[in-house]
């Protein structure tokens, strides 16, 4: 059972050793050399043209300009056919780019998407306990950030086309999908675009969005500052956390890393609003290494298959591309301030 894994940079890399661990043989390729000395040096093979693989998965971990390319590339050189194609979000960035995978994922291409927080525990979790409290939620609160600046330099992670909402923004729309929400559920209110003048990638985004009554605000600051409120500060932390309200309870979810827990590891915490009482759940919580588990047992789930099936990831890509175009772009002040508390405090607290 074999792996070839397309792009050896950072999320390649990680993503190879998992397969290996999993058991799979796990073949490289990538254009640059000093990645292939790496991939070699950390005991994989190389692809070689016409090697034979076998219940192969192809893994494309490159950045979201070569995602085309690398399809292209693997259809025309990789024989016999794959059993799966992997490829990392957003599927494209540009109309351009989506118009031509569109055309070969219409043709049987057998493509998933890579995202993750689907397979969520801490996710998981919450959703259920929502389920059996049956209760609504009214408003949803997500923020990854994190000071990406040295990642864009290397040429890691930054989409030049879309800028801060091709990162981090698939991820919390998945979040959203996983609490229960249609990608046609989701109507944009409004998109800023925050931006320093001291660099083409210091950037992030706040979006306001509804979903059947539901108040959705999503945010990602992947430069030198957060904003938060009215405030402007520095962006030294690193924050993944998704606050979930309901009338009877209120949810606080900590994704990895989280302060004082080992990697992987998720932590929610739960505020009973009847009671006034919170209470504390841990989680292993790496959902990365579930999905490529997933797909090395080939394991069939229908609700979680239609979600990462390549249609259902086509159509966030066409709705970060209508964000693009609705965006409202907003200066940063130069001189940062200690930025203000979003949401409540019994969640901030949590976040502590």
């Amino acid at each position: 059972m074999d792996v070839l894994v397309i792009g050896y940079g950072k999320i390649g890399r990680i993503k190879a050793f998992i397969w290996r661990d999993l058991g799979r043989r796990v073949a490289v390729f990538d254009v640059d050399d000093t990645k292939r000395r790496q991939s070699v040096h950390d005991g994989f093979m190389l692809h070689e043209e016409g090697k034979a693989y076998a219940d192969l998965v192809v893994d494309i971990s490159t950045p979201a300009s070569f995602h085309l390319q690398s399809l292209k590339w693997t259809l025309e050189h990789i024989t016999p056919a794959p059993r799966c194609i992997l490829i990392e979000k957003p599927l494209a960035s540009d109309e351009a780019e989506l118009q031509a995978m569109q055309s070969l994922l219409a043709a049987g291409t057998p493509a998933v998407v890579n995202e993750s927080y689907y397979l969520s525990s801490a996710l998981g979790y919450v959703a259920q306990d929502i389920a059996k409290c049956g209760s609504r939620i009214t408003a949803i609160d997500a923020e990854l950030s994190k000071n990406r600046l040295e990642d864009a330099a290397n040429g890691r992670f930054w989409d030049e086309h879309l800028g801060s909402l091709g990162i981090e923004l698939p991820h919390m729309i998945a979040m959203v999908q996983a609490l229960g929400y249609d990608i046609q559920e989701l109507q944009p209110q409004g998109v800023v675009v925050h931006h320093a003048t001291n660099g083409r990638c210091n950037e992030g985004f706040t979006l306001d969005l509804t979903a059947a009554g539901t108040q959705i605000t999503l945010r990602s600051y992947l430069g030198s500052f957060r904003v938060a409120g009215s405030a402007t500060g520095p962006n030294k932390a690193v924050v993944r956390s998704l606050d979930i309200y309901t009338a009877e309870r209120d949810y606080c979810v900590q994704f990895d890393p989280v302060k004082g827990l080992e990697r992987y590891m998720a932590q929610v915490t739960v505020l009973d609003r009847t009671t006034g009482k919170t209470k504390k759940v841990l989680l292993d919580d790496n959902h990365l290494a579930a999905h490529l588990k997933k797909l090395h047992t080939n394991t069939a789930d229908e609700a979680l298959d239609s979600l990462l099936n390549a249609g259902n990831s086509l159509a966030i890509t066409e709705l970060i591309f209508a964000l693009k175009k609705a965006a409202r772009y907003q200066a940063v002040p130069d001189n940062l301030t200690k930025v203000a508390v979003v949401g409540r405090p019994i969640l901030e607290e949590a976040r502590l």
